[in-house]
């Protein structure tokens, strides 16, 4: 594995990076968190929250993926923008940094949020060096937002994530189109970053992020040990551990 920092050295002196979010920036998965916190607490306000909650993981189970992460998504219709920084907020202290499993519903999930340090240093050397730093993720864009503040507070990166159409400053269940997921995070990069200008580097953690890094020049992989690490250790991509 190369060190991080001689990854950096031998970038060129300028660009822009893109970065998964969960599992890749954080050691597990933001946007579930939440889901849980309000399925749990009962706070949705137009969704059962352990009907909603079953459905998630049922959508996950069953590998339908694209779907899965619109509805996680969706499910904010009612909340306003403040209500939601205020959840995101609840759900990460609930977390706490301690990396576990825990039941609920009947559901073993994941339980705990951290920065994974290996992603931080690698972003951070790359910020000083003055490459612009971007967050693509299938997660909500403001609660990416919030999490990103609250991991990477001395660094600054502009997010890119499913996003709520609002109305009257209430978050509704229709979203904005392409979504940033699986071929959407390309398009993305093209319609908000750049029509022609490849990042420099890619980081990613699931078979989610393949066609971003196909289409970014350095390309890394955190490793989970599943489909991805594979790709990426068949073609020769640089694999980093999840630390």
């Amino acid at each position: 594995m190369k060190m991080i920092k001689e990854i950096v050295d031998n970038l060129p002196s300028e660009g822009y990076a893109v970065f998964d979010f969960d599992n890749t920036c954080i050691i597990n998965d933001i946007q579930e968190a939440l889901l849980a916190y309000l399925c749990e607490n009962s706070i949705l306000k137009n969704f059962n929250g352990e009907e909603v909650f079953k459905k998630y993981y049922q959508l996950i189970e069953s590998s339908k993926l694209h779907e899965a992460y619109e509805f996680a998504v969706s499910v904010f219709w009612g909340f306003s923008l403040d209500e939601l920084r205020k959840f995101t907020k609840d759900s990460i202290d609930s977390e706490g940094s301690r990396i576990t499993k825990r039941e609920l519903f009947g559901i073993k999930i994941n339980k705990g949020i951290k920065r994974n340090e290996s992603i931080y240093k690698l972003m951070k050397l790359m910020y000083i060096k003055g490459y612009k730093i971007y967050i693509v993720s299938t997660s909500s864009k403001y609660v990416v937002e919030w999490a990103f503040k609250r991991f990477f507070s001395n660094i600054s990166a502009n997010v890119i994530g499913i996003e709520n159409i609002i109305k009257n400053r209430i978050l509704t269940d229709e979203l904005v189109y392409p979504l940033s997921v699986y071929g959407g995070k390309v398009e993305n990069i093209k319609n908000k970053i750049s029509g022609n200008e490849k990042p420099i580097l890619a980081v990613g953690d699931s078979i989610g992020d393949e066609k971003m890094l196909e289409y970014s020049q350095v390309k890394i992989v955190v490793d989970r040990n599943n489909q991805l690490t594979k790709i990426a250790k068949d073609k020769g991509w640089i694999v980093l551990l999840q630390r």
